[in-house]
């Protein structure tokens, strides 16, 4: 069989293309439709993943040496460099950090939508991220290799994933591109790990009583699709600064950066 180059114009037009696609499954994910994050890896995985026989989009068209991802990802060591420095300023010195959480760092966080536990992207709502008063423990746009490899998402078993860990085990395992007969332990373990995060719903305001006999009630989805959701976000933004959706997807309540907040 017989091939030829493409040209510029037409890679241009598989980029266009692809972006339709994403943009489509993103659609289709933000009204309700969680399981799309498998077509939206498939889609990440075509822009950015290179291996020997195959070229990303981006990479055809020169655009991962240069441009500058998006990034809007809690770093294990930016977090906790940032948590030590508040406990210096509020407490004074001889204090340290006791104890650690996954729900601290990654893409996503927890929040209710009715009456539903939930884990959410916080696509571009803007975090009290400024470091507890000494800065931001997120970063800014990142080199390509930096942003793609960096662990990220923390499991309960002390594993961590980055953005290419989840986009690639997601397309091939989760019904994207295909269906790997066998599932990667950390990968399966991820997507039921509710890394002990839990709410208590009511009503109304609970007496005393009531807040000992009410059920704690786990996420009812996985961490995984948000955080797929959270990544074509940054793919967008990287690709147009000016990218915004016209809808917030926000739950009624959610947490950010710790504080627990009630949306307008």
């Amino acid at each position: 069989m017989s091939k030829r180059p493409r040209s510029s114009s037409e890679i241009q037009d598989q980029l266009t293309r692809s972006v339709k696609f994403l943009e489509r499954s993103i659609k289709h994910f933000d009204e309700g439709d969680e399981e799309e994050a498998s077509r939206i890896a498939v889609e990440l995985r075509k822009l950015l993943h290179d291996t020997r026989t195959s070229h990303s989009i981006l990479e055809q068209l020169g655009l991962k040496d240069t441009l500058r991802f998006h990034d809007s990802g809690r770093y294990r060591e930016r977090f906790d460099a940032a948590a030590s420095r508040f406990a210096e300023i509020e407490l004074g010195s001889g204090y340290e950090i006791a104890g650690r959480s996954p729900v601290q760092v990654g893409l996503v966080f927890p929040g209710v939508n009715g009456r539903a536990p939930l884990w959410y992207a916080p696509l571009g709502l803007r975090h009290d991220n400024r470091d507890w008063r000494s800065g931001s423990y997120q970063t800014g746009p990142r080199p390509f290799d930096e942003w793609w490899s960096d662990p990220l998402i923390e499991g309960s078993s002390g594993r961590s994933f980055s953005r290419k860990d989840l986009v690639l085990l997601t397309a091939n395992q989760e019904s994207g591109a295909h269906v790997d007969p066998e599932i990667d332990i950390g990968f399966d373990d991820l997507s039921k790990d509710m890394m002990g995060v839990s709410f208590a719903i009511f009503g109304k305001r609970p007496s005393a009583l009531e807040l000992h006999n009410v059920p704690m009630l786990p996420p009812t989805n996985n961490i995984i699709y948000p955080s797929i959701r959270q990544i074509a976000h940054e793919i967008l933004k990287t690709l147009d600064p000016h990218y915004s959706l016209s809808r917030s997807p926000l739950p009624e309540f959610y947490t950010s950066s710790g504080a627990f907040c009630r949306r307008i």
